[in-house]
């Protein structure tokens, strides 16, 4: 289990961060296309906030929700989160002006 030290102290303040923000200005949106990939069963940060930060983000973000994960995606589904990694990355390889500056 990771991140088992300090463990109550750690969710305190993630609430406390979540109930009255963190003192900074809010995300700015970004041009650039994003994938955000976020585990269905994360108790870090739950679900909801992967679909407000999607809807933040905008049009050129793409979600993908990966079932039976939680927080540590790369350990946790390693095999979903590699895949969803690829399928962005071609898809973004087959648009025109990809990688060029």
């Amino acid at each position: 289990m990771m991140f088992v030290d300090q463990r109550k102290e750690r969710t305190e303040l993630l609430r406390e961060l979540l109930r009255s923000g963190a003192g900074i200005d809010p995300l700015p949106a970004l041009t650039q296309k994003t994938l955000v990939l976020w585990g269905d069963k994360d108790q870090v940060f739950p679900v909801d906030l992967g679909y407000k930060l999607h809807r933040h983000l905008g049009k050129k973000s793409r979600l993908e929700i990966i079932k039976d994960a939680g927080h540590a995606l790369q350990l946790e589904g390693a095999d979903k989160v590699n895949s969803f990694i690829k399928s962005f990355f071609l898809d973004e390889r087959n648009e025109p002006g990809f990688g060029t500056t």
